[in-house]
């Protein structure tokens, strides 16, 4: 189940990246600047800015267009994806704190158990659907927090810029996956009916720190060609917080949706998950 979310997740995340409108704007220190063929607007409240002095137009550079640094800003992609490093920095963590589970307390059954494997699809599914719907959700909401009715604009958030946008999602998928593991070990219980081992606890703890730190100090730069930033950089460092809350917040969820699940199987007797 947790594989499943981590997996869906990735794979809305994987879409490759096709085409991007380049705008060129004036910057302070270049006052001969734009020169026919270029527009200095940009359609958006935080566009994909970076600062260069190599003539990039359209048209041939003027004889007097001397190489002073200027602004150069891009509309975001009309196609999202996560850097390859962010997509393995999740899947390394995640096999981490599962390796651990080997050794998580357990209720023993009083009777021999089988696997169901139609049973376990479902509830994968269930578990996995509910985390690729919350990344999703997040995503819609992050890429048009440039908008003055944006639902952050609503509840009085900033606008994102998109470097920021990338690591929003890596942290958000990061959580999750490592939330569901503890949703989905105690089968059709909620999650804190069994406390976990010390060791399958500290596991996970060190990996959603790690994650949350990366996520947060990640340095300004590019990944596979797409910017990236920790978003607890810049004027607002809140970012992490409101991602972190916006997952607990879809954790309570999917565990309240997997116990329903078990429920209903029990009712209807769709499965048999504990037959001999």
């Amino acid at each position: 189940a947790n594989s499943s979310s981590l997996q869906a997740s990735t794979m809305v995340s994987s879409i490759v990246t096709t085409t991007r409108t380049t705008y060129y704007q004036v910057d302070a220190m270049s006052p001969a600047m734009p020169y026919p063929g270029f527009d200095a607007g940009c359609n958006i409240i935080l566009p994909i800015c970076r600062t260069t002095n190599q003539w990039l137009g359209t048209n041939p550079a003027p004889a007097n267009w001397t190489a002073a640094p200027y602004q150069i800003c891009e509309a975001w992609p009309f196609f999202f994806q996560l850097p390859v490093l962010m997509i393995m920095l999740i899947t390394l963590l995640n096999d981490g704190a599962l390796i651990s589970i080997g050794y998580d307390n357990v209720i023993a059954n009083p009777i021999p158990e089988r696997w169901d494997l139609g049973f376990l699809f479902c509830l994968a599914t269930v578990l996995g659907s509910v985390g690729c719907l919350a990344s999703l959700l997040l995503l819609a909401m992050a890429l048009d927090s440039n908008r003055a009715g944006s639902v952050f604009a609503n509840v009085g958030l900033p606008p994102l810029e998109y470097s920021k946008v990338m690591t929003m999602l890596y942290l958000q998928v990061s959580l999750t996956a490592f939330l569901t593991l503890f949703s989905a070990r105690t089968q059709g219980d909620f999650f804190w009916s069994t406390p976990p081992s010390l060791i399958l606890f500290t596991a996970a703890m060190v990996s959603l720190i790690i994650s949350t730190f990366l996520a947060s100090f990640w340095p300004e730069g590019n990944l596979d060609g797409l910017p990236v930033m920790g978003l607890a950089l810049g004027d607002y460092t809140l970012w992490p917080l409101w991602v972190w809350i916006y997952c607990l917040v879809w954790w309570f969820i999917q565990d309240m949706l997997k116990v329903a699940w078990f429920k209903a199987c029990s009712a209807l007797k769709f499965f048999q998950p504990f037959a001999v």
